[in-house]
């Protein structure tokens, strides 16, 4: 009887909600499924899109300073990849909308690699390696890994029908991953020494050159051990911490950690800003974006990226610092490039680059990427 009562008590107070009056046209449930199948092959069109200017703009980059990297790898100078690595719920489009299937089709070709002045060009369709066939882009990233020594393979690719061969060098190249976050739409990029991840809201908002100055930065970090360097410093804040914690009942550890992501975390970045200047230049990038880069994300940001009180402390330098610190760095360059002499940063003390950091733990051999056996044909 009581749920009687409610539900009638409901029923009368919708029945006094108001309701729309226009008689807007119906449509049919083909209409809509078409109109999915549309919208999501635009989705997949801007997907594949933005992971092309990433990595066009970005692997010159992690080419010319292999000899600076901790973690190399070896690249034929092009990318490829299959239906199977676009997002799932893409890969039912992918067919109709790029012609995209399991082949190993050419994603993009580093500018100025001999890929891309032997003519490689992107849609091409990697079909033999030395002679096997290529059955997919896991395939053929499968057997590209196994690949240890500086030497050249013969590819034979089909473009538009016409099947033809390249002899192509696989070249020392920064194994720092370039990855597409299309998800998220905030102004950003970071690294976590492994990989280089790059947002939607950062390729919306940077041009061609500030994009290449973004990654410089980040691969800065990777080529300065910062993220083990922090690994270790907090490591032993840690330490120190638990023993004063433990000798006078104190609460130490926190203020210690957060005394020193005051005190390092923006040194470190201004050191990413001003190695990273000097990586872009060793790739033939235009340098002079970097610095009004900053500029653009004071606007964007207000004056909270402008005025530093001086009981604020951060984690990275404010954006006028910046951008004369950027500005000095590129007079710098200039200076050394005038005068013929190497483009390297000044360094403070004795630093290996290439070198590995002593302690931390590196799986750069570690191989996350599935054989094609994974896969489902």
């Amino acid at each position: 009887m009581r749920a009687a009562i409610i539900f009638f008590a409901i029923a009368l107070l919708l029945s006094g909600c108001q309701m729309p009056v226009a008689r807007v046209p119906s449509t049919s449930h083909s209409t809509l499924a078409a109109e999915i199948r549309h919208e999501t092959g635009d989705i997949l069109e801007k997907y594949v899109t933005a992971r092309q200017r990433l990595l066009v703009i970005g692997m010159p980059i992690l080419s010319a300073n292999a000899s600076l990297c901790p973690r190399r790898a070896l690249s034929p100078g092009f990318i490829v990849y299959s239906d199977f690595d676009v997002p799932y719920p893409l890969q039912n489009v992918a067919r109709e909308r790029l012609n995209l299937t399991r082949d190993a089709v050419v994603l993009a070709v580093t500018p100025r690699s001999d890929a891309w002045h032997q003519g490689l060009r992107t849609g091409d369709i990697i079909v033999t390696m030395d002679g096997k066939p290529v059955r997919n882009a896991a395939n053929f990233r499968a057997r590209a890994k196994k690949i240890k020594n500086e030497q050249s393979a013969v590819f034979g690719i089909v473009r538009n029908g016409r099947a033809f061969n390249l002899s192509l060098p696989f070249k020392p190249i920064c194994n720092y991953p370039l990855v597409y976050m299309p998800s998220i739409r905030d102004i950003n990029a970071m690294t976590d020494a492994r990989k280089i991840y790059v947002t939607q809201g950062m390729l919306d908002f940077a041009s061609d050159g500030e994009l290449a100055a973004v990654i410089g930065h980040e691969l800065a970090h990777a080529v300065m051990h910062h993220i083990p360097k922090e690994d270790a410093n907090t490591a032993l804040l840690k330490l120190a911490g638990g023993v004063i914690d433990g000798l006078v009942d104190i609460d130490l550890t926190e203020k210690l950690l957060d005394a020193y992501i005051q005190a390092w975390s923006a040194p470190f970045e201004k050191e990413a800003d001003y190695v990273g200047l000097y990586l872009l230049a060793r790739s033939g990038s235009d340098i002079a974006a970097a610095a009004p880069f900053w500029r653009r994300i004071a606007a964007e940001h207000g004056m909270s990226a402008v005025v530093l009180p001086s009981h604020v402390l951060r984690t990275h330098p404010d954006s006028p610092e910046r951008f004369a610190s950027l500005r000095a760095a590129e007079a710098e360059i200039m200076k050394k490039a005038e005068s013929g002499a190497p483009l390297m940063p000044e360094m403070a003390g004795t630093w290996n680059f290439g070198a590995r950091f002593s302690w931390w733990s590196d799986t750069s051999e570690d191989d996350d990427e599935p054989d094609d056996t994974d896969l489902n044909h």
